[in-house]
């Protein structure tokens, strides 16, 4: 297992229980804890093992109230998954949203809003969008080419990439 990740069989025996209660039959999901993790509260890792990796800030004093949640939140990831097999869907589509709604948790929002104090993390690459001119500051180069999300989807009403809007490296970023 990878050094930077620590299972937690509790929060996995607990997210496959769940699962099972809202009609998965799939693979058992691996629950872990991500100490790399800086501003993610939690993802969901879908090739190969099914594994759903969380923050471990959020078992800590005040942001342990945003535990349970954002598990369940990985858990729609899993269960939206399942039940389109080899259908591509989106991210935070419909199907994500409808096991939002199984899994208790109707409100709740593509990405969450809670402030990790003390993280300060400096962006090197700084890209632009060709069409709404946007910003965007990276810790690391993009590897693959990366459209302006806010564009492609304004202009192909889902989010897919689209070359007219692909994120341009600004000249003076670094280059390290």
């Amino acid at each position: 297992m990878k050094e930077h990740l620590l299972r937690d069989y509790h929060l996995e025996e607990w997210a496959n229980n769940i699962l099972v209660r809202v009609g998965y039959n799939g693979p058992r999901v691996r629950v872990s804890w991500n100490n790399r993790f800086r501003t993610t509260a939690g993802w969901f890792i879908r090739n190969g093992r099914k594994r759903i990796e969380l923050n471990p800030i959020l078992d800590e004093g005040e942001f342990r109230k945003h535990l349970m949640c954002t598990l369940k939140h990985e858990l729609a990831h899993v269960l939206a998954y399942y039940r389109a097999g080899r259908r591509q869907i989106e991210v935070h589509g419909p199907e994500w949203k409808k096991a939002c709604r199984e899994l208790g948790i109707p409100k709740e929002k593509p990405r969450h809003d809670l402030v990790f104090r003390g993280i300060n993390v400096k962006r090197k690459f700084f890209y632009h969008c060709p069409n709404c001119r946007d910003v965007l500051g990276r810790v690391r180069p993009f590897e693959k080419p990366h459209a302006c999300i806010a564009c492609s989807f304004k202009h192909n009403k889902k989010v897919v990439y689209d070359p007219r809007f692909r994120m341009r490296l600004l000249p003076d970023s670094s280059r390290s």
